[in-house]
């Protein structure tokens, strides 16, 4: 079943964070990266610090219907925060039909203005907007005003979405101890806001789709970076006639060398950025779920006999790459035949070299290969020294299963949509979407 998934980042002139001193709201840009400061189960839409930076994101979904309401729920928080109303001609039909209803309309009390309140497209968030004698009321449940978020208008920051923290934010990035200090304590308040909106400025972000993908869907795509991509897999199965799926993973395989051979990866987002389309799914978890028991007898049998000492030998990353938090540039040892060794293997170790800190640099673990994540990032293979629940870096970090092995694939530039790099405001963003999902394989009634 397809599924996907999307994150839109927000710079500080567009939305930003503000925390509380001294009675007054001043701007914030020191949320740790993954710091959650909301999150709606309801809707699966989640607002996160990256780097700073205010982010959106919704958990995949499966169908058009949880997708729909998760782009309407946004479009309800972006015109609340703002005071911007969604501009309905410029959504695609699909989704324009949904927010021309009339029946997810109310009136503010306070501008008389008829305000779309997405409470009512999944019984949450914003209820502030329909106070009654002191309380806050959602829909026919009435709840204490500091269990839901509640907004501020017209400050020097814009409209202000204050919410308060479920769970406190903690700084796991780069800390040398285990235990994480606590920046943002469970219960502070956060808010977030538009320094724009008063001048009446849209609202842009950087849009990232991830979706679901059959791995032998995947070539043509990648080859379309470079055609050197294809030619030097091919070279690589000269002579072994691939089954469909070996050929896949094989232009895989190049695909990564091809972005860590082609770019020095100085951005603060790690060796991540460098990858236009970026594979989530942990390689070796592909190598054991999803080949085939003949496409691995072949992959090994090419790996022990015909790759010539030089070729193993070779860097994995032969230029180096940003370890993120604007730290130095790492330059990684790993070798080619290491790397395609733990695939096959995984990357073990002993229970005393596994990560115990969050420096990154043990073994990724039995289920994971060098690349997943790389060096220089904590494993995803926990470990009793470091904190549950610690974060750790997107590359690799998902696993494909028999029943789910498609690849989970982030669409880092997003010009396949119609949506190219550039920040869009939310009508191109949603539509950015739609068309995402339409490719993935949902259903867009």
């Amino acid at each position: 079943m397809p599924r996907i998934g999307f994150e839109w980042q927000f710079p500080h002139t567009d939305l930003r964070f503000y925390h509380q001193d001294a009675g007054s709201w001043h701007p914030c840009g020191d949320v740790p990266s993954k710091g959650r400061v909301f999150y709606s189960e309801n809707a699966g839409i989640a607002i996160e610090s990256d780097g700073g930076e205010v982010e959106i994101i919704s958990d995949p979904v499966e169908t058009w219907v949880a997708l729909r309401q998760q782009l309407l729920f946004i479009g309800d928080l972006l015109t609340l925060i703002t005071g911007r109303t969604v501009e309905i001609e410029r959504l695609s039909p699909e989704l324009g039909k949904f927010f021309a209803a009339d029946s997810n309309l109310v009136v503010d009390s306070e501008s008389k203005k008829p305000v779309r309140m997405a409470n009512l497209q999944r019984g949450v968030l914003l209820p502030v907007m329909m106070k009654q004698g002191g309380r806050l009321k959602v829909g026919t449940q009435e709840v204490p005003p500091s269990n839901k978020p509640a907004l501020t208008l017209g400050t020097a920051y814009g409209n202000l979405l204050i919410l308060t923290l479920h769970d406190p934010i903690v700084q796991w990035n780069f800390t040398p101890a285990p235990a994480a200090p606590v920046v943002f304590p469970r219960d502070d308040r956060l808010a977030v806001g538009a320094p724009g909106a008063r001048e009446g400025a849209k609202t842009r972000g950087v849009v990232q789709a991830t979706l679901d993908v059959p791995l032998v869907n995947l070539p043509a795509r990648l080859g379309s970076f470079d055609g050197a991509i294809i030619e030097r897999a091919e070279a690589w199965l000269k002579g072994m006639n691939p089954s469909p799926t070996l050929y896949a993973f094989v232009v895989l395989l190049h695909y990564s060398m091809w972005v860590f051979a082609t770019q020095t990866l100085t951005s603060d987002d790690g060796p991540k950025a460098g990858f236009p389309l970026l594979p989530r799914t942990n390689l070796r978890s592909l190598y054991r779920m999803v080949l085939e028991d003949q496409d691995r007898t072949a992959f090994d049998a090419k790996v022990n006999n015909n790759l010539t000492p030089d070729v193993k030998s070779g860097r994995v990353c032969p230029r180096p790459y940003s370890l993120g938090n604007k730290r130095d540039l790492f330059a990684n040892p790993l070798t080619i035949g290491e790397w395609l060794d733990s695939i096959r293997h995984g990357d073990p170790g002993t229970a005393a070299d596994l990560d115990q800190d969050v420096t990154g640099m043990g073994p990724r673990g039995g289920d994971y290969d060098k690349l997943s994540p790389p060096l220089g990032y904590p494993a995803h293979t926990p470990h009793a020294a470091r904190p549950v629940g610690m974060f750790t870096y997107s590359m690799g970090k998902m696993n494909a299963t028999r029943e789910s092995p498609a690849v989970i694939v982030e669409y880092r530039d997003t010009q396949d949509f119609g949506g190219g790099q550039d920040s869009l405001a939310y009508e191109a963003f949603a539509n950015v979407v739609v068309a995402a999902a339409r490719q993935a394989g949902l259903v867009v009634e």
